[in-house]
């Protein structure tokens, strides 16, 4: 990819995942209309620094950070120790730093939610924002750039509100946390941790989260059941208890389990590199 074309290719993406703070409800009927919760505590189990701008740390996603990712396959001659990237994976890796400029939310619930499922030591609220700590967040933030993930986006873009709070409802009930969830408006777009569903009103849900960009504090977004405008699914706000809100015109939801572990196969920075070049 020539560096003209990755930069335009960062440019679209900024838009897409920066972290700055269409069709009908779908026929939720009442009697599926029952508050439940994950079980998942923020205070615990989230981190305890806020969301943060790659300025604000010193660390980048380097060839140790692709190796675990994508295997040995992306260091030159197979060499793991110390890992010098390929030209195509530390091309991908310039877009991904380049790309996290904004902010992390999306590699931080895909750390909390992931530590969380697998009781990880020590607590994800004891964790501070250095080393290990901060590249895994980084790992996690860069897999929303794999094909599947915003394959799997862009599905959850054009399901109803009923379909997001039935398949989060769900979710909770068994206490089980599959999803996060990228709130879009105006002013870009924010990924943060589903925790809880509740329905003060019969026409309103409220969806409690973790939100990275405001650690410790209890967050939520309110979805009317019964506006809708233009292609946008919902209509809902961001509160919590101050005056500060912004409004919400789409949700997706993502499944990060299968997002972090492993490492991907060895041919995925060029379907990646590939994916990036006909998306943009």
């Amino acid at each position: 990819m020539s560096l003209r074309r990755l930069g335009t290719v960062i440019v679209a993406l900024a838009l897409i995942t920066s972290c700055s703070s269409g069709g009908s409800s779908g026929g939720l009927p009442p009697e599926s209309r029952v508050a439940a919760a994950s079980g998942l505590v923020a205070e615990t189990h989230g981190f305890p620094f806020a969301n943060f701008g790659a300025s604000n740390s010193p660390e980048v996603m380097d060839g140790e950070d692709l190796r675990l990712m994508f295997g040995d396959g992306v260091c030159e001659n197979g060499k793991s120790s110390p890992c010098a990237p390929t030209s195509e994976a530390a091309a991908w890796a310039q877009m991904v730093n380049q790309s996290r400029q904004a902010g992390h939310c999306e590699g931080m619930v895909v750390q909390a939610i992931n530590r969380y499922t697998t009781s990880a030591s020590p607590l994800t609220s004891t964790l501070t924002n250095e080393a290990d700590t901060t590249h895994g967040i980084i790992r996690a933030f860069a897999t929303q750039f794999f094909p599947k993930v915003r394959k799997e986006s862009n599905k959850w873009a054009k399901k109803s509100i009923g379909d997001i709070l039935s398949t989060l409802q769900e979710s909770f009930t068994s206490k089980k946390l599959t999803y996060t969830m990228g709130l879009y408006s105006d002013m870009g777009g924010h990924a943060v941790l589903p925790l809880s569903i509740e329905y003060p009103t019969d026409t309103t849900a409220k969806v409690h989260l973790y939100d990275t960009n405001w650690p410790g504090q209890d967050r939520y977004v309110e979805f009317d059941l019964e506006k809708t405008r233009g292609d946008s699914h919902f209509r809902g706000t961001i509160l919590q208890q101050t005056p500060a809100h912004g409004l919400v015109e789409r949700a997706t939801l993502i499944s990060p389990q299968w997002r972090v572990g492993s490492p991907q196969t060895l041919h995925s920075i060029q379907e990646q590199m590939e994916f990036l070049e006909i998306s943009w």
